[in-house]
């Protein structure tokens, strides 16, 4: 038996787990996602980087697992009606991302389409930016809430 064969009902088990937190996801999707990390994840891992070979698998594939969700949300977007980050849009679901984007502020504008639309992680707008992580994320965070706000509050204006 491979290594693949071995870990692959793990990896369902780790699908079966994410799909309750995100039944948007099929538990197939986010089980293919899973064993693209659990690939990479078996090629790449080396014994003496002190890591046990479970703990290492168990952050490649639920990262592949995010990143799989991450990216397909926004392989949709001419044709669906997108949100950023569960946005409650009351009676507004015409709306799309860029239309969206447009009701936060110019400084997290470009933020938000590098991290929505672009697929970049934390860690490349925090370089990029020169910040921290955590930082990124509460921008993130002010911008989400920024836009539920203006949503909310029937605010068309988008500045």
């Amino acid at each position: 038996m491979s290594d693949l064969e071995r870990w692959w009902p793990w990896v369902w088990g780790v699908a079966k787990r994410v799909a309750r937190k995100h039944p948007r996801w099929t538990r197939g999707e986010l089980a293919s996602w899973g064993y693209d990390g659990l690939r990479s994840g078996l090629r790449c891992y080396r014994e003496q980087d002190g890591w046990p070979l479970s703990r290492y698998l168990g952050y490649r594939v639920s990262g592949a697992m995010a990143d799989g969700m991450r990216q397909t949300r926004w392989q949709l977007l001419p044709e669906s009606a997108c949100r950023v980050d569960s946005i409650a849009v009351q009676d507004r679901d015409d709306l799309h991302f860029h239309e969206l984007v447009q009701f936060a502020q110019p400084r997290y504008r470009e933020l938000l389409i590098l991290y929505y639309r672009d697929g970049w992680t934390l860690k490349m707008l925090a370089k990029e930016r020169n910040l921290s992580e955590a930082r990124v994320c509460q921008l993130l965070q002010e911008a989400r809430a920024e836009i539920k706000e203006k949503i909310a509050s029937g605010d068309s204006r988008g500045e």
